[in-house]
């Protein structure tokens, strides 16, 4: 194992550019230290990547370092592009460390703070009712099941809608409702 440098502290001094796995040893005021191992390696534009595996055993660090370099060869190769690797791990992340760039997304748009707190709550039920954990697992047919269910307990229309982001139509009075 070897000691990592630090690209901010240590501007003037580069590792060698070899791929492998190592651990922080010695605090950096920038990076800090960890107790696992960090994965070294090129990136399909030959770039030298440095990524925390999250892994404390060495042999769980050499997996994920391998799944890594796959990646990048797989992309290099042409088999996937760099925006179909993209989707592919955001939709490995969990659904509460999307919900902040959601939030962004939503002040782009114009939506108050008060209707994304209202839908973050939303979101929040049905992936903790459904024990939905991932971004990839929070489908339209897990929201669909969860719906049905609710239905079934006896949850009115309008209140489901809230949850799909639908609007009545028509009103109680025949006049067509706003956005609708």
């Amino acid at each position: 194992m070897r000691q990592a440098h630090c690209p901010l502290s240590h501007p003037q001094r580069q590792t060698p550019h070899r791929r492998g796995v190592h651990r922080r040893r010695r605090p950096c005021p920038h990076a800090g230290t960890t107790k696992s191992y960090i994965a070294k390696f090129r990136d399909a534009a030959g770039y030298w990547i440095e990524r925390p595996t999250g892994c404390s055993d060495e042999t769980a660090a050499r997996a994920v370092l391998a799944q890594l370099v796959r990646r990048a060869e797989l992309i290099r190769a042409g088999v996937i592009t760099p925006e179909e690797d993209a989707a592919s791990r955001h939709g490995a992340e969990s659904i509460e460390t999307n919900l902040d760039a959601w939030r962004d997304h939503l002040r782009l748009k114009g939506s108050t703070e008060h209707w994304y707190i209202q839908a973050r709550r939303r979101v929040a039920r049905v992936a903790t009712d459904r024990g939905v954990k991932r971004l990839r697992d929070f489908t339209a047919a897990t929201v669909e099941r969860w719906l049905r269910d609710q239905a079934d307990t006896g949850m009115s229309a309008g209140t489901r809608n809230g949850y799909t982001g639908r609007r009545a139509s028509r009103s109680s009075t025949g006049a067509s409702a706003p956005g609708g």
